[in-house]
């Protein structure tokens, strides 16, 4: 593809998410509406809908051919068309939904990216809220190096960056793996978060590409709460990988599994080229064990 078209498309749809959806967000924080309560327990808000909504028709039009993968329109049929098409949209209308919902953290947010191929050439994540002190628009596209901010290059503050910090996200009430355990041992800051208190999967990862001494796992994630901010971490000289090593793109269609129209992606680790090392050495050990 070329570079003015990523670049068009990456305009595009920041115009899009800093008007539209900001409005739609702005308006449904005045006035929140549950439409969907989940099997396990998350939800979808009137924002998710109507925020999906307007990918599902804008992305297609923007670029004829391409097919739209998003959580809250995701099925079969499409997951079937997903596989044969050249150029695939990977949207997530609001990561951390109840999050957003409920108030509890600045983490929840919107995640875009195009996959050529089953290689992403153009992501963006927006966090409305002031995460990391402000909010953010990341992106970055195959045209150029490094991340974008709202349209502008990256300003990266070392201060932030110190120390790595390692956090596992786990689904529920389960306990960390043995895997997720020796990769904890190996760094002194870490923690784990949980899927029931808000905590979004994207904004992690993109932290991870915002302070790349940050480490982040998730095992069984859907596709869409991955890919848009694993781009990003590998835009900034971090990488994304599986317990074997093998980055994940790209996307090895024979490693994910679909399961009631979710798109699910086995055990997954962000984190810089020389953290990755120490910690395939030691999951590794532990396999030995």
């Amino acid at each position: 593809m070329e570079n003015n078209v990523l670049d068009f498309l990456e305009q595009k749809i920041i115009k899009v998410l800093t008007s539209e959806v900001k409005a739609i967000i702005e308006q449904t924080r005045k006035n929140m509406v549950v439409v969907e309560e989940k099997a396990d327990g998350d939800s979808a808000t009137i924002a998710d809908i109507k925020i999906g909504e307007i990918f599902d028709s804008l992305l297609p039009n923007l670029l004829p051919n391409s097919i739209v993968i998003q959580e809250e329109s995701f099925d079969e049929n499409v997951y079937k068309n997903a596989l044969t098409n050249e150029f695939v949209w990977v949207v997530d209308p609001i990561d951390g939904t109840k999050a957003f919902r409920d108030n509890t953290n600045f983490e929840w947010c919107v995640g875009i990216c195009l996959l050529d191929n089953l290689k992403p050439v153009l992501s963006l994540v927006y966090i409305p809220e002031p995460w990391l002190g402000e909010p953010y628009l990341l992106s970055a596209n195959e045209s150029r190096k490094g991340l974008y901010n709202f349209g502008k290059p990256l300003v990266f503050n070392k201060s932030n960056n110190a120390n790595n910090h390692y956090v596992s996200h786990i689904h529920r009430d389960e306990k960390r793996t043995s895997i997720e355990e020796s990769i904890a041992k190996l760094f002194k800051n870490n923690e784990t978060i949980r899927a029931y208190a808000g905590h979004s999967t994207l904004a992690q990862f993109a932290r991870v590409a915002v302070l790349p001494n940050n480490i982040f796992s998730r095992r069984s994630a859907n596709i869409w709460d991955i890919i848009q901010s694993a781009y990003l971490v590998e835009k900034n000289g971090g990488e994304v990988y599986y317990q074997s090593g093998e980055n994940i793109f790209p996307l090895n269609l024979n490693l994910l599994k679909f399961k009631d129209n979710h798109l699910l992606m086995p055990f997954t680790i962000a984190s810089s080229k020389q953290n990755k090392e120490k910690i395939l050495q030691e999951i590794n050990i532990t396999k030995q064990q």
